[in-house]
């Protein structure tokens, strides 16, 4: 009696339908009553028909009748009829159901995208494809937290996440949301988030105390290796002095406390800890120093009798230091028991080298580490706009005393002034790929955040046309229009401006290369360039008049087409002093774009530049390229937005990289035939890594210039070519050694597969 009363109760309720539809849809053939309330707690929650729920509410959420049919594939399969109301994905579903239930085909991107879709549904099928499309979802991991039977994915969307389930063992979502406002006032669910825009951002996705977030400080040293670390020490050929040298002003004794205990852990024992009062005006720090400086004889405490601030504090200690080598540690921040072993194993493998930076971590007040910065090796351009380097920084005496110490004018910024001028000096600058320093971020630091210390961007910008002028450099350092703490160097009138060939391979495809030629004649301010076209057999009429109206040279190019023979045919007919290399099917967006490349070459170690190259719709396609991904090479940083500052300001700051795509490669012709062009081997790809390596074998960076932009309309010349294995062999087969070795600019802790930044 009472399931034909719930049969009444619902025929009536569905009638709205129509009589046949209300009919159908009130028996239960179709829906898994047991299945939905199992998967849908908030429905079993509300004690209400499971039936009526999903035909008026469930459906447009992406909820299914049961684990054989699949709400997405149904209004997907008939997105005319189904998307637009209830009623409209009754008939669908009625249809279905008397035509015995066809199998349907899996949906796609169009459920996400059309406007007549639900928005519920929209927003539920977009996440639900962005975390398939990933990868990074445990499914059984997942399985592990829920019933069986239940859609992992689609059940994390609409409930997991809100009661806390973890979608991997490394991914804690209730603390992800709770440490990053921005996640909590977004529609996005925090994985989602995590997915599109956190990895590539460096956040992390767990607390540093839970056990997944091991990953992420993997280069943190266990027991076992601190064990082996005296047997080490042992078998060096030198055992120098290193004085530690901490300015110390105001400092919170807790902090302090863990400073100096922090420098006692150090399994490197030739040590010196000089700790430079600052004429501190806090009773509880001058405590705190007079406890410490009892507690080990290699430490000495100096009292100024005058506060000078940080500059001036550090020189007093340098003055003091009897040590070989100096590192410089904050007050409040600590060192790892690794660290000086780390820093003089390196100077006894590397005696020529004067300076060595390490990687370092962010930590709270309490010492929690919240943040990893893992850095690429010495970039001297990069660190002309970011101040990168930051600790741990060991610099030998000798130097420190040559360059003359640190400028008080510059405090603030004033370890970053100093290792621009000690740089100049002692150009081979070291780097030790480990996180051995933990940088404490607490309320007034640079550490807490930009705009903790004021007028960081002024110095910091003075510092760097300092540098620029001693350097004989023409450039100009300039403030970055909206991300604080970045240098953007731009050329002047007095910036050389050799003369410029633009090679262009081509072969009909009228509009795009019309486009091209075009926008750099319409555009370009650069005074002396010219423009060859190597053609391959062109026969399109609005290509052949684009030659004539834009006054291009054609080098006619009558053999089967191959890139390298047809950019060496173009170099060989160039006239300038530096050969563009130019894709035809890119765009140019300013009018100071070869300036703005070319302006590099003023130094005489800088031997390509490649710009930052963004798809159609804005999203960056090329921003460097990185060794190593899938055993050959890629683009780094590919579809982040182009005005982010990406990970420590490698996308919008000008930086050396390992190669950059010939799809628009600047160089000196000099060295294009130094090093034999481009090699004719490779059939579709790996060409321009292949010429970059050649490059950089002869002791010559590669720049990515970030503030030069140009649209690539990729693949719309070769869009039927496939992907070239033997290019991948040959490529491995040259250049194994370098390939296996790394990438000097993208630390081995990053992921080499995605390429964002992310932790492997």
């Amino acid at each position: 009696m009472a399931s034909m009363m719930t049969f009444l109760r619902r025929f009536f309720a569905l009638q709205r339908y129509g009589l046949k539809i209300g009919l159908r849809l009130s028996r239960t053939d179709w829906f898994d009553a047991d299945y939905y309330l199992r998967v849908e707690p908030d429905v079993r929650s509300a004690g209400i028909d499971p039936q009526l729920h999903f035909l008026n509410y469930g459906w447009a959420e992406g909820r299914n009748p049961s684990a054989i049919i699949c709400t997405c594939d149904l209004v997907a399969s008939n997105i005319e009829r189904s998307a637009g109301t209830t009623r409209q994905f009754a008939g669908v579903l009625a249809d279905y159901l008397d035509d015995g239930r066809q199998d349907l085909p899996r949906w796609g991107f169009e459920l996400a995208h059309d406007e007549r879709v639900p928005e519920a549904l929209r927003r539920f099928a977009t996440q639900y494809d962005v975390i398939e499309q990933s990868g990074m979802f445990d499914h059984d991991w997942y399985r592990q937290q829920v019933e069986a039977g239940i859609d992992p994915i689609g059940h994390f969307l609409r409930h997991g996440s809100r009661l806390g389930l973890t979608p991997r063992r490394d991914f804690d979502i209730s603390w992800y949301v709770e440490r990053y406002q921005d996640v909590r006032n977004s529609w996005l669910n925090p994985f989602v988030h995590y997915i599109r825009y956190g990895r590539r951002e460096g956040r992390l996705a767990s607390p540093p105390s839970a056990p997944a977030s091991q990953l992420a400080f993997s280069t943190f040293p266990d027991d076992r290796e601190l064990e082996r670390i005296p047997g080490q020490i042992r078998a060096f050929d030198r055992r120098p002095l290193v004085s530690i040298v901490v300015p110390v002003y105001n400092t919170a004794p807790e902090l302090l406390h863990a400073c100096v205990r922090s420098v006692m852990a150090s399994v490197y024992t030739e040590w010196e800890l000089i700790l430079v009062d600052d004429r501190s005006s806090s009773p509880l720090t001058l405590e705190a120093l007079k406890e410490v400086s009892v507690l080990d004889a290699r430490m000495r405490v100096i009292v100024r009798t005058e506060n000078g601030n940080i500059s001036a504090a550090t020189n007093t200690g340098v003055a003091a230091a009897s040590g070989e080598y100096i590192a410089f540690l904050d007050h409040d921040d600590e060192v790892l028991p690794n660290a000086l072993f780390e820093c003089v194993k390196f100077f006894n493998d590397h005696p020529d080298h004067m300076i060595v930076y390490t990687d370092q971590v962010k930590s709270d007040r309490y010492g929690h580490v919240t943040e990893h910065f893992f850095k690429p090796d010495w970039s001297p351009i990069y660190f002309l706009g970011v101040m990168y380097v930051g600790h741990l920084l060991v610099v030998k005496a000798d130097l420190v005393e040559k360059v003359g110490g640190f400028l008080s004018r510059y405090d603030g910024v004033q370890d970053f002034e100093f290792l621009l001028r000690a740089s100049e000096i002692s150009p081979n600058v070291g780097h030790i790929p480990r996180v051995v320093y933990k940088w404490r971020a607490i309320e007034g630091s640079l550490a807490a955040g930009s705009g903790e210390k004021s007028g960081i961007d002024e110095k910091q910008v003075a510092a760097v046309q300092a540098a620029l002028d001693r350097r004989g450099l023409s450039w100009a350092a300039e403030a970055h229009p909206h991300l604080p703490n970045r240098v953007v160097l731009v050329p002047t009138a007095a910036t050389p401006r050799p003369s410029i060939s633009i090679v262009i391979p081509s072969r009909d495809q009228g509009p795009i290369v019309e486009r091209c030629l075009r926008s750099i004649r319409e555009l370009t301010r650069y005074p002396q360039y010219e423009i060859i076209v190597v053609d391959n057999g062109t026969t399109d009429p609005i290509a052949l008049a684009a030659f004539e109206e834009h006054s291009v040279r054609v080098v006619p190019f009558e053999k089967r087409f191959n890139f390298s023979k047809a950019c060496n045919l173009g170099a060989a007919a160039a006239s300038g002093d530096l050969l563009l290399f130019l894709n035809n099917d890119t765009e140019v967006l300013s009018g100071d774009w070869l300036e703005r490349m070319a302006m590099f070459f003023e130094e005489e170690d800088v031997g390509a530049v490649g710009p930052m190259l963004t798809y159609p719709d804005g999203r960056v396609q090329h921003a460097g390229v990185v060794l190593g991904c899938r055993g050959t090479a890629d683009h780094v940083m590919r579809l982040f937005q182009p005005d982010v500052d990406g990970y420590a300001g490698s996308l919008a700051c000008s930086r050396e990289v390992t190669a950059v795509t010939a799809a628009c490669l600047l160089m000196r012709r000099s060295v294009f035939e130094q090093i034999g062009a481009f090699s004719v081997d490779y059939a579709k790809h790996y060409q321009d890594v292949d010429l970059c390596l050649k490059i950089r074998s002869r002791a010559l960076r590669i720049v990515y210039a970030a503030n030069t932009r140009v649209v690539h309309h990729e693949s719309l010349t070769r869009k039927s070519e496939g992907y070239d294995l033997g290019d991948r062999a040959l490529l491995i087969d040259r250049w194994h050694e370098t390939i296996d070795a790394g990438d000097a600019y993208y630390n081995p802790a990053l992921s080499i597969d995605r390429l964002d930044y992310s932790l492997r």
